[in-house]
């Protein structure tokens, strides 16, 4: 039953990743990479079609979040619900 609920838990954590824009919009161009940059995206409220509000962090902080997410949603889809509820 544990195990359900975390993984419940972690499915609801994942629920605004799915929200956010595929890519955050840049204006730098692509051959000029500097971490410190301030890149903003637009993330849907949860319950609204058309409520968004807007993130901004350093383009190390996008890279970290999505690799946190990424590994979060690897974990639930891996692990297992054994049927004893345990």
């Amino acid at each position: 039953m544990k195990r359900l609920v975390l993984l419940i838990a972690a499915m609801g954590a994942t629920a605004g990743v799915a929200q956010l824009d595929a890519q955050p919009r840049a204006k730098a161009s692509k051959s000029t990479y500097d971490p410190s940059q301030i890149v903003c995206s637009r993330q849907r409220e949860t319950g609204s079609r058309v409520m968004k509000r807007r993130i901004c962090m350093p383009q190390r902080d996008w890279e970290a979040f999505r690799r946190e997410q990424r590994q979060a949603i690897d974990r639930a889809q891996t692990s297992r619900v054994n049927g004893r509820g345990g």
